[in-house]
């Protein structure tokens, strides 16, 4: 897994994974996903870690599937978590993440 702070973040982000199961990850606000996403796609370039990005594209992948609203485009239903009753916050943090993920600089 790596030596120093690079196996030490590997190994705390593993235990992250472990903690946010789908259901979980799911139901938490968006807005705070996607810092953790966009903070485990650098890891992966940094040393790359199959299972962070697999972690982060199935989230991803769910967001777009089933969180998308086909009336709006907006990626608000389908159950995800909100971080407040508005939806620019959760939908604008999961497009930055997507575009992380597909190595888009943003």
């Amino acid at each position: 897994a790596g030596s120093g702070r690079v196996g030490d973040a590997l190994a705390l982000a593993r235990r992250v994974l472990a903690a946010f199961d789908p259901a979980r990850l799911w139901a938490h606000a968006p807005a705070f996903n996607a810092i953790l996403v966009r903070e485990l796609v650098r890891l992966d370039a940094l040393h790359p870690a199959p299972d962070l990005r697999a972690w982060c594209t199935a989230y991803l992948d769910r967001a777009w599937t089933q969180a998308r609203d086909p009336a709006s485009g907006l990626l608000t239903v389908g159950g995800i978590g909100r971080y407040d009753d508005g939806v620019v916050l959760d939908h604008a943090a999961l497009v930055g993440a997507m575009a992380v993920l597909a190595d888009v600089v943003v």
